[in-house]
């Protein structure tokens, strides 16, 4: 499965940055590549939506059961606050939760390069897919 590795992936009309930017998703979102085009990528979002993105956006990985419920919060090398940021996701972002081993106020999570990091458990709640 291909999802987006990055924070905040733009979606445009055409493989160049020139093209008309018409959508964006957030890190986690899957997607389904359709066809491959000079370092472009044209995908299919989960909601239906097509166009086109830089092929480093999107990556091998599975969609994570946790959701970003903070408007934004930062994955860490350690289960402690001082440490720099691995990525900043924003608010929607899917994360697979690899432990729920008692890490204090953080959760492990895995990154889609295989890359392990900690994540605030308050900023975290378990996805609820819900059909209004």
């Amino acid at each position: 499965m291909k999802i987006f590795k990055t924070s905040n992936s733009a979606i445009y009309e055409k493989p160049c940055f020139d093209s008309q930017y018409t959508d964006e998703t957030v890190f986690g979102t899957e997607a389904t590549v359709l066809e491959e085009c000079g370092g472009w990528l044209k995908v299919r979002t989960f909601y239906g939506y097509e166009g086109y993105v830089t092929s480093d956006s999107v990556g091998d990985g599975e969609v994570g059961e946790y959701v970003v419920c903070a408007h934004h919060t930062d994955v860490l090398p350690a289960p402690e606050y001082q440490y720099a940021p691995i990525l900043s996701i924003s608010k929607g972002a899917r994360v697979v939760v690899c432990e729920t081993e008692d890490h204090g106020r953080f959760f492990k999570v895995e990154l889609p390069d295989g890359e392990l990091g900690y994540v605030r458990k308050s900023s975290l709640k378990k996805y609820c897919s819900r059909i209004w």
